[in-house]
């Protein structure tokens, strides 16, 4: 006698193993990223530049995969109600700053310049800063994969009044998005076009967890493009 499996019990296996699986990799991948570290620091002074290069590439190889492993889990998280952020007064131009500059060297290494225009004496806004800095990474690092010429743009505006933030933009070079996929890349492993997985990095989740966690801290993400120009990404906050 054949047992009719109900989809609601295969999703909630599905979520089951991606979280085990999940959670198993992440020890062993910041174990690597660890040592990779600590020998790419060179206390000794006994490593060649060559040697100290193919460290950082281990290491950052590390923590793009441990991004994705995250992603999986905070999907996980969302699709279960179980995603939670705490909000506290934080500095925006202070970390989309830094997200930048850790961007620089992936940027660089395909011919692409990073700029960064967030003004100083910006007030707090109540966000998690840890949330925040995550969609920055997202955007951020999504521009840089899409991008083949050109620069990325980081900006904030802020009201010249009460020096409150108003929005955060990411804006790129790149090959665009057709119109009628605008919304579409805001779902979970969706990508413009289907074979670009082939040749650019990601399952898909990044974009839908910038979204969502925008969401959850009040903020809203938005997206223009032109196909051939690039695409640009907007965090409008939330007033108060």
């Amino acid at each position: 006698m054949a047992t009719q499996i109900n989809r609601s019990d295969l999703e909630e296996s599905r979520e089951a193993f991606l979280s085990r699986m999940s959670h198993e990799l992440r020890t062993p991948l910041n174990a690597v990223i660890g040592f990779s570290r600590l020998l790419e620091s060179n206390r000794a002074g006994n490593q060649r530049p060559e040697d100290i290069e193919l460290l950082r590439r281990v290491r950052t190889s590390g923590e793009k995969l441990l991004r994705m492993v995250e992603d999986v889990l905070d999907q996980s998280a969302l699709r279960q109600g179980q995603l939670t952020v705490s909000l506290s007064p934080t500095n925006v131009a202070d970390i989309a700053a830094r997200v930048s500059v850790n961007h620089r060297h992936a940027a660089a290494a395909k011919g692409l310049k990073i700029r960064s225009a967030c003004p100083e004496g910006a007030a707090p806004v109540p966000l998690d800063a840890v949330r925040f800095a995550q969609v920055v990474e997202h955007l951020v690092d999504n521009a840089v994969k899409f991008t083949g010429v050109g620069t990325i743009r980081v900006s904030l505006a802020i009201d010249t009044d009460t020096r409150r933030p108003r929005r955060l933009t990411v804006c790129d070079t790149g090959m665009g998005i057709p119109a009628d996929r605008l919304e579409r890349i805001f779902e979970p492993f969706e990508q413009v076009d289907a074979s670009l997985r082939r040749s650019h990095d990601g399952v898909g989740l990044g974009l839908p967890m910038a979204r969502a966690l925008c969401e959850a801290m009040g903020c809203q993400l938005g997206v223009s493009s032109t196909v051939g120009k690039g695409s640009r990404f907007t965090i409008h906050f939330p007033h108060g």
